[in-house]
């Protein structure tokens, strides 16, 4: 994995909006693996996400 710049970001949007996050490239591999969680309980992908 290359180098990058550890740079907290925070968004507020209003429920409902997307939240778009302004994240440099990074190469990696394997490619990371990404999960959300929202009030502690994770998020499972679907067509909506």
């Amino acid at each position: 994995m290359g180098d990058f710049t550890d740079a907290d970001e925070s968004r507020v949007v209003s429920e409902g909006r997307a939240a778009v996050l302004s994240l440099p490239p990074i190469s990696s591999c394997p490619r990371p693996q990404v999960t959300w969680f929202r009030e502690g309980q994770k998020i499972i992908p679907s067509s909506r996400m």
